[in-house]
């Protein structure tokens, strides 16, 4: 059972719940007939992992009251496995590239049959698929909440910036891996590969920075192109070599937001006498 503050009420874990799905439509967060996967970050736990909860939702009349009570269960063992399949497909496609992950490890990895991955992902095509759009779902909620918070466009970048590098290691790659292997798709896989990285973080970006210039606080300019520069500022440093120069999260956010809001140059270049 869950409390409104997304307080898991049983073994003490505080979860955020982050997206939720229509299992009979595929919608996400849209559907209110059909019962609903809930993803949810176990906030609690070491080192942090999504687990999946199910429940229809609450029915109501017309005076609004609850007619039907939430119903929630644990994950099957079906979807236990397939929980299962898609960690282990995570690992492999961050740490190798596309073309060295084939089904044969990621069964292996998962501990389950090659038949056994067949059943829940026809192809090694479907499985990073699936992985890489439920993945940027999940990211696209995240850091929406930062494009519709209240507070100016530094603001709401900080907030964003802060999100994204207090993601994993793995979590970070993931994002990053549309690009990498963009190439290897074709046709509606690809389109919605790449509309789903751009909902998810540029799009995200380039909300806050129209506000910010609808608002006066930064110049007329394109606003896709400052998102991608926003965005290619965060890219640097996440880097090891920043890491060492700049230290952790903090010195980081700074530095993205000194150079996009003040730039680099030293207050005397540029200044009429």
């Amino acid at each position: 059972m869950f409390s409104k503050s997304g307080r898991y009420l049983g073994r003490g874990a505080l979860l955020l719940i982050v997206a939720s799905r229509c299992i009979d439509c595929g919608k996400h967060g849209e559907c209110t007939k059909g019962p609903r996967a809930v993803y949810q970050w176990n906030l609690s736990a070491p080192g942090s992992s999504w687990s999946i909860w199910y429940y229809r939702p609450v029915r109501r009349s017309v005076e609004g009251a609850p007619v039907v009570g939430v119903e929630t269960r644990v994950e099957t063992k079906a979807e236990a496995t397939a929980a299962r399949i898609i960690s282990a497909a995570r690992n492999l496609f961050v740490a190798k590239s596309y073309a060295e992950v084939t089904t044969d490890l990621i069964a292996t990895t998962a501990g389950v049959t090659k038949g056994g991955l067949y059943h829940h992902f026809p192809s090694k095509e479907s499985l990073y698929v699936s992985m890489m759009l439920d993945d940027l779902e999940q990211k696209r909620l995240l850091f929406a909440s930062a494009a519709t918070m209240e507070g100016d466009c530094r603001a709401k970048l900080g907030r964003l910036t802060r999100d994204f590098l207090e993601l994993s290691a793995q979590d970070r790659d993931l994002i990053r891996l549309v690009r990498r292997d963009i190439n290897t798709f074709e046709g509606d896989e690809r389109a919605r590969l790449i509309r789903a990285y751009q909902r998810a973080l540029p799009d995200q970006v380039e909300k806050i920075v129209r506000d910010g210039i609808s608002d006066g606080e930064l110049q007329t300019a394109d606003s896709r192109l400052l998102a991608w520069s926003f965005v290619a500022l965060v890219e640097i440093v996440i880097g090891e070599y920043a890491r060492q120069a700049l230290g952790d999260i903090e010195p980081r956010l700074n530095h993205v937001l000194e150079l996009f809001f003040g730039g680099a140059a030293s207050h005397e270049i540029g200044v009429s006498a």
